[in-house]
């Protein structure tokens, strides 16, 4: 069966990150603390899923804010996008990635 062209702009969505992505993932989690303001120190990459025009995809790699595990869990049990609002996630997302490009992490 031959190759459908689907005549996509954009690249297709990939769900593994690259190391570069890797990369980026690790360094914010090592360099700052949760993003909801607790002050603890970050344990996992959180994937911004809110509509934002400087992602690529639903789940961009480079999108994303460090948090704790619980704070993790608490944002997924609750209203996601109402708790990225208040704790402005969105907005700390885009700064780290901008941050992230300054200094060549990605």
């Amino acid at each position: 069966m031959p190759k459908v062209n689907h005549n996509r702009i954009r690249q297709k969505y990939s769900a593994k990150p690259t190391e570069r992505e890797k990369q980026f993932h690790r360094w914010c989690i090592d360099n700052f603390p949760c993003a909801c303001g607790c002050g603890c120190p970050s344990e996992i990459a959180h994937h911004v899923l809110s509509s934002m025009p400087e992602k690529r995809w639903r789940r961009d790699h480079e999108v994303v804010v460090p948090l704790t595990a619980e704070h993790h869990f608490d944002l997924h049990l609750g209203n996601a996008r109402q708790i990225e609002a208040e704790w402005g996630v969105p907005e700390r997302a885009v700064e780290l990635r901008k941050q992230a490009y300054e200094c060549y992490v990605l």
